[in-house]
């Protein structure tokens, strides 16, 4: 039984009773998301950490890249100091002690598990340092706040979050065709604006349907098709920083197919707002279930 609890959770307190009914007592704890139980001093949203982050960039391209121009061993000792001074090294721990308070403090180990789940499966890297300021809030708002709600909605808002945007490049995918294209086209003299399908592709394999779902390489230039257009907005001091916005003069025109349902087994298609991924595993396979409602 003790098993049980370490698989699902991370085992019972020290002085909590075995449930009587260990089923009913996980399902319990993923109905709602409740508060943090964090009682720190620091927690910041993830439009608060991106202002962090441009601090330290915009001061990193301008004051210190001129001030040390002819003394790169001076920019780099400067620029450690710089991100020192930003919380660039502070943030990441912080994060740590957060999700950490939330596995062995909380009533809710389970959804504190599922979290560590969840948040493997929608990942950014952290070794890019926009990162290190943005992972930690990523996964509170964008995932720990959707694990309530289906996995169409869990999918939809991670895959537009500002972190996931600039992890997988979407921010450079721009229609060949778009307004913005065509413009591109012509000033790179006759070198045509491309598609980006990097988040298009891992999309795909790795956040839905997986390799092994039949999906083919025009399948994912149709998905980049799709997903131009979604980007922080562009502003004279930033392209980086700003809110995410869909820009219609960089989206491709016309019609796109993905998947049509030819290349999915009958009746599928009318139940794939039901389907529940619950495990990815090492080959790329993936366990699903289906409710309704998801649960």
């Amino acid at each position: 039984m003790k098993n049980f609890f370490r698989k699902v959770a991370f085992g019972l307190k020290p002085d909590e009773q075995i449930p009587s009914d260990p089923l009913s007592w996980a399902q319990k704890q993923v109905e709602t998301i409740p508060e943090l139980n964090w009682k720190g001093k620091y927690i910041f949203s993830e439009k608060e950490m991106r202002k962090h982050w441009i601090t330290q960039r915009v001061e990193e391209n301008t004051t210190l890249r001129k001030k040390f121009k002819n003394d790169p061993q001076g920019f780099e000792k400067a620029e450690k100091q710089l991100e020192y001074d930003t919380g660039g090294k502070y943030w990441p721990n912080n994060e740590i002690c957060i999700r950490h308070a939330e596995g062995v403090r909380s009533n809710n180990p389970v959804l504190a598990k599922l979290w560590y789940f969840w948040t493997n499966h929608f990942t950014i890297s952290q070794t890019q340092r926009l990162h290190q300021y943005s992972t930690g809030a990523y996964q509170r708002e964008f995932i720990r706040a959707n694990m309530d709600k289906n996995f169409e909605t869990m999918v939809t808002e991670a895959t537009i979050a500002w972190p996931m945007i600039m992890h997988l490049d979407n921010k450079d995918n721009i229609g060949p065709k778009s307004e913005s294209g065509r413009q591109e086209w012509r000033r790179k003299e006759k070198k045509p604006a491309t598609l980006n399908e990097n988040h298009a592709r891992e999309l795909m394999e790795l956040h839905t349907i997986s390799p092994k779902g039949g999906y083919s390489q025009e399948d994912v230039q149709e998905l980049a098709k799709i997903m131009t257009g979604w980007r922080p907005k562009w502003t004279k001091k930033s392209d980086h920083g700003t809110d995410i916005k869909f820009m219609s003069d960089r989206h491709e025109p016309g019609k796109k197919k993905v998947l049509g349902k030819d290349d999915v087994l009958p009746g599928v298609t009318d139940i794939i707002h039901t389907i529940q991924v619950e495990a990815t595993f090492n080959d790329g396979t993936k366990l699903v279930t289906i409710h309704d409602p998801i649960v």
